[in-house]
């Protein structure tokens, strides 16, 4: 079973969509955020299968924009974060 809890460098064939197929990069949300969005994600885990939503189908699943706030304080986040500091979350209020 892989469980990523830090936000270690992961190969991105691992780590596609499960609604889409897709990956767009990796990041870790707040724990909350994720089992709100991805309730079967345990089941996943358990069977051996990766649970990885792309940002979009994320999105799509909370049934809104995602904001800084919702993603976990590490260093694989920085960039997504420095995304947000330069006006995603301008322009997704």
């Amino acid at each position: 079973m892989k469980v990523i809890h830090d936000c270690s460098t992961v190969p991105v064939e691992d780590y596609l969509c499960i609604d889409c197929g897709e990956h767009d990069g990796f990041y870790l949300v707040k724990d909350h955020i994720w089992n709100k969005a991805a309730p079967e994600w345990p089941e996943l885990m358990f069977a051996g299968l990766n649970c990885f939503l792309c940002f979009y189908c994320l999105e799509l699943r909370l049934g809104r924009y995602l904001k800084a706030s919702d993603f976990r304080p590490c260093i694989g986040n920085k960039g997504i974060l420095f995304g947000f500091e330069r006006g995603r979350s301008n322009a997704s209020t």
